[in-house]
């Protein structure tokens, strides 16, 4: 049984902190764009939805790392 006040023990105290380190992420949001920007470090794992004008189709796209060790846009999905 937990204590809600006076001293902690050791573990007890490493256990609030590996909730506090736990907590889940927040939920990934896809950036939108006309043209993909170049792949890039600085854009590794983000996410893009591409969009033609108008009704056109929409695309998704995540920048990751290739086998040449270099960074290249990846389609993910597509609409209908």
């Amino acid at each position: 049984m937990r204590r809600l006040y006076g001293r902690r023990s050791r573990g007890e105290e490493a256990n609030v902190v590996s909730l506090l380190i736990k907590a889940p992420p927040a939920p990934a949001r896809a950036e939108e764009a006309t043209t993909l920007p170049a792949p890039s470090e600085g854009q590794l794992n983000k996410i893009v939805k591409l969009r033609s004008g108008g009704r056109a189709i929409s695309k998704v796209y995540i920048c990751m790392r290739n086998s040449n060790n270099g960074y290249a846009w990846v389609q993910m999905a597509i609409s209908e």
